[in-house]
């Protein structure tokens, strides 16, 4: 579910302001802090197996550059007793919105509540800054993908048609935050 956005090289260094901001959650096993330095190519592993199809035709250093672009700040990191790295994900803030770029949990580590702890750690950030909704783009042959975010509240909102590079499609989704706005606002 990656964006088109294109972020400055600028934010490749993390800061001390980021590592000020690094957020710890756990639940299930399950501990999220933030991104580190070394981090970088188990997240460009990652891509490379989570992401095949939509990013097909695309070259490891392809992958590298889209993960060298992405906000340090912005970028979480799930992981288990097994699993340093299980999972990441990335939301960059949008004036009123949270956009949430990449999601990804390693194959051996789904199914295991690591997706939903992220994304409930994305949804809780937005709501703790004070934005109006959460949104992704998510590839619209990702049943799995579809399900866990409708699962949290998402809408489908729009159809995409060519959004990624390769031709596929992807559906828009949204997460309202405020009561009384269109769709769902769950306590979660």
């Amino acid at each position: 579910m990656a964006s088109r956005t294109r972020i400055s090289r600028s934010c490749v260094h993390e800061s001390a302001h980021a590592k000020a901001h690094v957020r710890k959650a756990t639940g299930n096993g399950i501990s999220i802090r933030g991104f580190e330095p070394d981090d970088a190519r188990h997240y460009v592993d990652l891509l490379m197996i989570t992401s095949e199809k939509e990013y097909s035709g695309c070259r490891r250093c392809e992958i590298t550059e889209i993960v060298a672009e992405l906000p340090r700040r912005h970028i979480m990191v799930a992981s288990t007793q097994g699993c340093e790295r299980a999972g990441f994900v990335t939301a960059v803030p949008e004036g009123p919105i949270l956009h949430l770029l990449l999601l990804d949990v390693r194959p051996d580590q789904q199914g295991k509540g690591i997706g939903s702890l992220l994304l409930r750690t994305v949804i809780r950030e937005a709501r703790r800054t004070g934005k109006r909704a959460v949104l992704c783009e998510v590839w619209d042959g990702n049943e799995r993908g579809l399900g866990l975010y409708e699962r949290h509240g998402f809408e489908k909102a729009k159809f995409i048609y060519n959004y990624y590079q390769n031709g596929l499609s992807a559906w828009l989704m949204v997460r309202y935050l405020e009561e009384g706005r269109k769709g769902r606002s769950k306590g979660r």
